[in-house]
């Protein structure tokens, strides 16, 4: 959470706080990535082919595995450490812990 606080010349506080929030994902597709199996057939993360999931058994603890959908051939596709992603909340402008609108903290600036 971040969180600047002005001291207004009437005297009251003029706080602007915003909640950032991390959203990475430990992993993601690794655009690199590039197999080519028994038949020639070419799979990445970005072709169309596209890649299924399923689990083995109807079992709460389960590996993924990848298949082609076109070939059926199973894959292991590549990953790599995940960019960082954030998403922020709406931002709160409180005038002495009231909540006001951006409006109304913008011309307390000015």
């Amino acid at each position: 959470m971040a969180t600047v606080t002005y001291r207004l010349k009437n005297g009251q506080t003029l706080s602007v706080v915003r909640n950032d929030y991390d959203i990475t994902p430990a992993t993601e597709a690794d655009p690199a990535w590039v197999f080519t199996d028994k038949k020639g057939h070419v799979h990445t993360w970005t072709s169309r082919t596209w890649i299924h999931y399923e689990p083995d058994e109807d079992v709460d603890d389960w590996t993924p595995y990848y298949y082609c959908s076109l070939c059926g051939e199973h894959v292991h596709p590549q990953t790599r450490a995940a960019q960082r992603q954030f998403i922020y909340s709406p931002t709160l402008y409180l005038l002495d812990g009231e909540s006001i609108t951006k409006e109304q903290a913008d011309a307390l600036l000015a």
